[in-house]
């Protein structure tokens, strides 16, 4: 038996020979070299913090100087401030409406008048010195503030009848880990520029350019354009992580900052002297002192954890900005791919390139307008997706290529005195001219419609008027409530730029209004149903020429002619034609609704 106890001792299963072991480990020396290099990282860290406790030596900082920095970011994180909240909605709705319009200069000058930075910088004070009262404010005021400046954006975009993607918006809804370490600078130097020295501000002219490096305001109008847009998740969750990412990193660099310039002074006695002064002239201060958790809580708060806030925010964001960072390299690597594809098309000249193409998190779609020397077999779509996916097994390639005819196919259209008559039937030059400008139509119209924003009416007809020189004007034929000039201006603008994307040559667009979306024919006499019947033939022939279009009719006294007029289509046109009897009623009368496809 003693043999087996002996072994059992061996291996260490008796707890009377583990306590004699853990007590002979502890009675050994501390090995030398782990002790120097604890020793020396203290020194080093030691040294380090007494090189930054200098900061407010070598700023110019004093004692009252601190005190006037924190009154002026405490006065910037007060809830009721009106000048704040019309600062907070003035700028909303111009970063909103800069966005909308494509505008750099607009949003900027949005940045420059937002106020966001101020309780943003409180919150990074209160973390600094421990003022909990400071960094309650400051919270509610950032999330009151992007409450209103959500709802004011969503609003904005929602009366303004345009709802296009421009790039100045897809840039704010694809943060990465990049964008932290731009908001990490910007941060130190908003920061920076609220620090007093003699009463001044040592730095105040960078001010304006933290403002826009941070860009705080545009991301947030960004979620509320999304809101205002249908709730389109990825827009609004990509702009609310570029926000978030802002604030995180501001907050960080801001408190450490502030930590430090605070630090060679007694916290506690700037503390007592705030009580004093909030117990005097704020009521909510009196009415939280009262309450045993509001106590509570800033026993709790101590040095060692008010750091905790920051950092935490910092790593809930790192994991999807660093995933966006992967995202974003997968994308240009995908874009890179496509390009080697297309470049060993002879004499391939892209018109409309990769950039225009639309990535989801499975699936690649857009089109590539190109013209080329050489043309390509029939499969060269089929076979760039098959390569792209064969590349990235986890996308879906749903890529189109649209060829159009080059410089030399149309140099007769240019040219048209040159022409010589030819009584044939369809001459060469006729089939190219007329195979050119039916694909062009259809381009147009597929590109007007996905653009044409559903609360202005619906599109009836897509007019290209050509001249000599190639694609001359496009005339927009739509139903619909009137539009304000402004409106119709801007809209028309928007139209023209994606026109001119598809060809270079467009000169005008013009919206032209014809009636409302709506309408009711009287045909109780012969007159008004000979209106009627060619307001019928308008009617039909917009319909074989634009496939976006359905037509709604109900009537009574004419169903059988209008039956006789439906049968002479195609079934496919035919189809979004939806004819019914009016409800009996004395007279004759037709009701008519134009509605989308």
């Amino acid at each position: 038996m003693a043999r087996i106890n002996a072994f059992s001792s061996s291996q260490g299963d008796c707890p009377l020979a583990t306590k004699k072991a853990a007590q002979k480990n502890s009675s050994l020396p501390p090995d030398p070299e782990k002790r120097d290099l604890s020793q020396e990282l203290e020194r080093a860290s030691g040294r380090l913090h007494s090189l930054f406790v200098q900061l407010p030596h070598l700023l110019g900082v004093s004692r009252s100087d601190v005190l006037l920095m924190h009154s002026q970011i405490d006065d910037g994180s007060r809830i009721k401030s009106l000048p704040y909240w019309m600062f907070v909605i003035s700028s909303c709705g111009i970063a909103t409406l800069g966005l909308i319009i494509n505008s750099p200069a607009v949003i900027i000058g949005a940045m420059l008048v937002s106020p966001l930075m101020a309780p943003i910088i409180g919150l990074g004070m209160s973390v600094a010195i421990s003022d909990v009262y400071l960094g309650l404010k400051s919270i509610v005021n950032i999330v009151l503030s992007s409450i209103v400046a959500v709802l004011t954006a969503a609003a904005i975009t929602y009366m303004v009848p345009i709802n296009e993607l421009t790039p100045e918006i897809l840039s704010r809804t694809s943060p990465t880990f990049l964008d932290l370490f731009i908001a990490l600078f910007c941060g130190l130097v908003a920061a920076l520029s609220s620090v007093r020295s003699d009463g001044e501000a040592i730095m105040s002219s960078v001010a304006p350019g933290a403002a826009i490096g941070v860009a705080l305001m545009p991301p947030i109008c960004v979620v509320g354009y999304g809101l205002g847009t249908g709730f389109s998740a990825a827009i609004m969750w990509g702009a609310f992580l570029l926000f978030v990412t802002n604030l995180s990193a501001i907050v960080m660099v801001s408190s450490v900052f502030y930590y430090f310039v605070y630090e060679g002074y007694n916290i506690q006695r700037l503390i007592r002297l705030l009580v004093n002064r909030r117990e005097k002239t704020e009521p909510l201060f009196r009415l939280l002192g009262r309450q045993g958790w509001w106590v509570q809580v800033n026993e709790w708060i101590t040095s060692s954890k008010r750091f905790l806030f920051p950092v935490i925010l910092l790593a809930l964001i790192s994991y999807p900005l660093i995933s966006s960072l992967a995202y974003l390299k997968e994308k240009i690597d995908i874009r890179n791919h496509v390009s080697e594809q297309l470049s060993n098309v002879q004499g391939m000249s892209l018109i409309r390139g990769i950039d225009g193409l639309v990535f989801n998190r499975n699936d690649i779609k857009g089109t590539i307008v190109y013209s080329s020397a050489e043309l390509p077999g029939a499969d060269f779509q089929e076979k760039l997706n098959q390569t792209v996916e064969k590349r990235f097994p986890e996308y879906n390639s749903r890529i189109t290529l649209v060829r159009i005819a080059r410089e030399s196919d149309l140099s007769t259209l240019r040219k048209t005195q040159e022409l010589t008559l030819d009584t044939s039937p369809e001459t060469f030059h006729d089939a190219i001219r007329n195979r050119h400008a039916t694909e062009l139509v259809e381009r147009a119209q597929s590109l007007v419609q996905a653009r044409f924003p559903k609360k202005a009416g619906v599109i009836l007809e897509t007019r290209v008027i050509y001249s000599a020189e190639g694609m001359d004007r496009v005339v927009v034929d739509y139903a619909g409530e009137p539009m304000p000039r402004e409106t119709r201006e801007l809209l028309e603008e928007t139209l023209t730029r994606a026109l001119q994307a598809l060809k270079g040559d467009l000169r005008t667009l013009e919206l032209n209004r014809v009636s409302r979306s709506k309408r009711t024919f009287r045909c109780d006499s012969e007159a008004q149903r000979q209106v009627w019947r060619q307001e019928l033939r308008d009617d039909l022939r917009r319909l074989r020429n634009n496939p976006y279009l359905r037509i709604r009719i109900y009537s009574s006294g004419l169903q059988t002619e209008i039956k006789e007029s439906i049968s002479q289509l195609p079934q496919s046109d035919a189809k979004r034609i939806e004819a019914s009897s009016l409800p009996e009623q004395r007279g004759c009368r037709v009701d008519l609704e134009y509605l989308s496809a």
